[in-house]
C-alpha cells in the first residue's frame, strides 16, 4: 500500500514540550541525511550511530549542542532513513531545531505518521501498530504486559495461524471448483471439524476481551440518585478525600464530576452525577440528561437512596430502568434513623452512612466482588484481546464462519460455503492490516500523538 503523503520527509518533536533534561526531534524520509548535515557540524553520518554535534541555524549560529542518532534505511523504526536529534529540553530550543528541519525540506508530521510509515514499510503489522498506542494509554501494569506481548507478536501469531488455516481451506475448495478431477472433496464432517477448530480459536480470543478491555481502559462506576441523598458525600468517603462540594441544599452537583481510583487493582472511573428529578431549570436538565447518558454506558451503578425520606416515586421511576446485574443500591444516612433500614427488591443492597463511615467496609467488599466478577478469569498467559476494532473484526469472522458451517450442514454446494469462508478470510486479513482501507488506517493512527 502506497500513500502519497508518506513519500515526503517528515519531522516532529517526539517528546512533550516544556522544561526537561532532553527533547527529541525526529526526522524520517529521503531528505533526512541532507537535513542533518546542513543543520549540524557533522560532515558524515555513520549508520546506526550516535554523534555529538553542534546544531546550527540558517546563518550558521549555534542553536544547541545535541546528540544525533542516525539510523539508515531499512534499519530504523519507520524503515526509512531516520535521524533523532536529542537536544536540551526547553520551550524554545526544540522548536527552533524543528523549524530548521522544515526550512531544509521536511514537513511537520501528522499524528502517528512515523508509526504509520513503519506499518506501510512492513516493519510492523497493524496489530503491533495498535499495541503501541494501547501500551502508551495502558492504565495498569497487567495491561502494559499484555500490550508488550502483542508487540512481540503473540496476538499477531495467534490470528495469523487462524488465517493460514482458513486460507488453506479456501485454496483447497477454490482448486476443487476449477479442477474437480484433480482435487477431490473430503467427507463433509472433516470440513465441519475444521470450521469448528477455527471457531474455537476465535471464541477463545473473544472470551478474553472483557478482561483485556477492563485492564486497558478501566471500569466506569456511576453514582446516581435524586438530589440531596448524599451522592457527593459517598464519593468523598470512597476516595478518602473531600474532592466534591457537599451541601444540604439540593442540586449542588449540576454536572458530572470524575475521579479515578483502584478497586481490586483495577482502575475505576467514578462519576458523581447530577441528581435526577423533575425541574424546569435548563442547566439542571442538561446535567440530568448527561447523568442518563452516563448510566447507559456504566459498567457499575451505585444508586443512592435516602434512609430518612424513604423510597419516593422518583426513586422507583429510575430504579425500574436500571439493569439489576450492574446496580448496587446504597441506602445512605442510616446514622440519622433508629431501627432497621428498609429493604429493596435488588439482589445487591448496602446500608451505609457516608458521613460516619458506617457500613462503608461492606460497600467496599461488594464493589471488589463486582469488579472481580466483571474481570472474569481467562488465561492471561495466552494472547488477550483488548482492542475494539480487532474484536469487531473477529466477531464478523465468527459470524461468516457460522454461515459457512450452516451451508455445509444443509448440504449446499461448496460455492455457498466459500461465500462465508472468503468473507471470514477478509476479516482476519484486515485485523493484521492486509487489504485494509485508508479510512481505517486514518482512524487508527489519529489516536497517536504527533511525533510517534
Amino acid at each position: 500500500m502506497i500513500l502519497d503523503h508518506l513519500t515526503e520527509t517528515i519531522s516532529a518533536i517526539a517528546t512533550p514540550l516544556g522544561v526537561g533534561g532532553v527533547a527529541i526531534i525526529r526526522v524520517s524520509g529521503a531528505l533526512a541525511s541532507s537535513i542533518v548535515l546542513k543543520s549540524s557540524s557533522l560532515k558524515k553520518l555513520d549508520p546506526n550511530s550516535i554523534r555529538l554535534a553542534r546544531i546550527l541555524d540558517d546563518r550558521g549560529h549555534l542553536i544547541d549542542e545535541a546528540l544525533v542518532a542516525w539510523f539508515a534505511s531499512p534499519h530504523s523504526y519507520t524503515g526509512e532513513d531516520v535521524a533523532e536529534i536529542q537536544c536540551h529540553g526547553g520551550h524554545v530550543v526544540a522548536r527552533q531545531i524543528l523549524e530548521r528541519t522544515v526550512q531544509l525540506g521536511a514537513r511537520l508530521a501528522l499524528p502517528g505518521e512515523f508509526t504509520q510509515r513503519a506499518f506501510v514499510n512492513g516493519k510492523i503489522d497493524l496489530i503491533k501498530a495498535e499495541s503501541i498506542i494501547d501500551l502508551i494509554e495502558a492504565k495498569t501494569e497487567k495491561a502494559t504486559t499484555i500490550q508488550a506481548r502483542h508487540l512481540e507478536g503473540d496476538l499477531s501469531h495467534a490470528i495469523g495461524v487462524l488465517r493460514q488455516d482458513l486460507l488453506a481451506l479456501v485454496s483447497h475448495l477454490e482448486v476443487h471448483l476449477d479442477y474437480p478431477e484433480e482435487e477431490a472433496l473430503a467427507p463433509s464432517t472433516e470440513y465441519v471439524d475444521q470450521l469448528q477448530h477455527l471457531l474455537t480459536g476465535i471464541d477463545h480470543l473473544l472470551h478474553s476481551f472483557q478482561t483485556g478491555r477492563i485492564l486497558q481502559d478501566g471500569l466506569t462506576l456511576v453514582i446516581a440518585g435524586k438530589p440531596n441523598v448524599g451522592k457527593s458525600s459517598l464519593l468523598n468517603s470512597l476516595i478518602k478525600e473531600h474532592r466534591v462540594l457537599v451541601s444540604d441544599q439540593p442540586g449542588t452537583t449540576r454536572d458530572a464530576i470524575e475521579v479515578w481510583m483502584k478497586i481490586a487493582e483495577v482502575p475505576v472511573r467514578i462519576v458523581d452525577t447530577a441528581g435526577i428529578h423533575e425541574t424546569s431549570d435548563i442547566v439542571e436538565n442538561m446535567g440530568i440528561d448527561r447523568t442518563k447518558t452516563y448510566l447507559k454506558k456504566a459498567d457499575l451503578i451505585l444508586f443512592v437512596v435516602d434512609q430518612v425520606t424513604g423510597i419516593t416515586s422518583e426513586d422507583n421511576a429510575v430504579m425500574d430502568q436500571l439493569p439489576e446485574d450492574k446496580t448496587v443500591v446504597v441506602v445512605n444516612k442510616i446514622d440519622q434513623v433508629k431501627g432497621e433500614a428498609f429493604t429493596l427488591p435488588f439482589s445487591s443492597e448496602v446500608n451505609v452512612s457516608a458521613k460516619t463511615e458506617q457500613g462503608m467496609p461492606d460497600l467496599w467488599a461488594v464493589l471488589q466482588q463486582r469488579v472481580l466478577l466483571l474481570m472474569g478469569s481467562p488465561d492471561t498467559s495466552q494472547p488477550v484481546l483488548s482492542n475494539e476494532r480487532q474484536k469487531e473484526q473477529l466477531f464478523r469472522a465468527r459470524t461468516h464462519l457460522l454461515e459457512a458451517t450452516q451451508s455445509l450442514e444443509e448440504g449446499l454446494s461448496e460455492d455457498f460455503w466459500l461465500i462465508g469462508l472468503r468473507a471470514a478470510l477478509r476479516d482476519l486479513s484486515e485485523i493484521l492490516g492486509q487489504d485494509v482501507s485508508t479510512e481505517v488506517l486514518s482512524n487508527i493512527f489519529s489516536r497517536f500523538c504527533v511525533g510517534k
